[in-house]
């Protein structure tokens, strides 16, 4: 996932020239398709669950 590849979503947001509200969002509507929380937000940024690997080779957040 970009977020979590990039550290979080201040800096995937940054990288995509998107609102960080977008990638929060699509985050969310991400997250309630594949059916639970696949990146654990913390204040300092954000890492993949271990629900998030066996979808992560198959789901991108993109840009608009």
């Amino acid at each position: 996932m970009e977020v979590a590849d990039a550290g979080g979503i201040s800096p995937t947001a940054r990288r995509l020239r998107v609102s960080r509200s977008i990638v929060g969002r699509r985050l969310l509507r991400l997250e309630a398709q594949l059916g639970g929380q696949r990146l654990a937000r913390t204040t300092r940024g954000a890492a993949l669950t271990e629900a998030a690997p066996a979808s992560t080779s198959r789901v991108r957040i993109c840009g608009p």
